[in-house]
């Protein structure tokens, strides 16, 4: 191989690696916990509460054991994902954004904290909503107050600089202002979460999941 050869081949080697480390940095997603209210005495249990209400009474004697839609044959694990899945959805297509559902954190215990979603967010949305938000002066201002240490809450991130340097807590802040405090674009917060909840009433997003009925079970207890 040639001099000139050599430089053209190494400077080639040089632009692929280049080009592929900028790719896995743009692959790469941030992920965080979005705080949207839980299912612990919020509105979406109250939705999820008038749904089954609902359900029950379409199936009159819809409460003995060996019924398919007893109240307590109800998968509440699915009936919660897909709430939040839906929730999730309809926040993307509201404010054109394309954050990736992970899964639903449920607490063990509700005493201090309650369900959220874990979701991802890509590097590029994710620079653009740290910038826009980092340079808004109201955003700044609630943020040092909501991130300070106050009785019974020691901060481990207090302060704008300090949250910055956490993408997953700067980002958990970021939601939070928006569907609590601030809304987004043409929606206030009260607006936007209104608008979430009712795409969720009107497209199957409260729908009940049941278990399968243990048919056997049934003739058994029939005998």
């Amino acid at each position: 191989m040639g001099v000139w050869s050599r430089v053209l081949y190494n400077t080639t080697i040089l632009i692929i690696k280049k080009i592929n480390k900028m790719e896995n940095k743009m692959d790469n997603k941030i992920e965080f916990s979005l705080q949207f209210g839980g299912f612990y005495h919020s509105v979406h249990s109250d939705i999820l509460d008038n749904e089954l209400e609902y359900i029950l009474e379409e199936n009159g004697n819809a409460v003995s054991e060996n019924d398919e839609f007893n109240e307590d044959n109800i998968d509440w694990r699915a009936t919660h994902d897909n709430y939040a899945k839906n929730y999730l959805d309809n926040l993307n297509e509201l404010l054109e954004l394309n954050l990736e559902y992970k899964g639903l954190h449920s607490p063990k215990y509700y005493n201090f904290s309650t369900d959220s979603i874990d979701c991802a967010i890509d590097n590029i949305t994710y620079n653009y909503l740290k910038h826009a938000y980092c340079n808004d002066n109201d955003f700044v201002k609630w943020i040092n107050d909501a991130s300070s240490s106050r009785d019974g809450f020691h901060s481990f991130c207090s302060g704008i600089e300090e949250v910055k340097k956490e993408p997953s807590i700067l980002m958990e802040y970021i939601f939070n202002y928006i569907i609590r405090h601030n809304g987004s674009g043409d929606y206030d917060s009260e607006e936007l979460q209104n608008e979430i909840l009712s795409e969720i009433k009107g497209n199957c997003g409260a729908e009940i999941y049941f278990s399968p009925v243990d048919k056997k079970k049934i003739e058994y207890n029939n005998n």
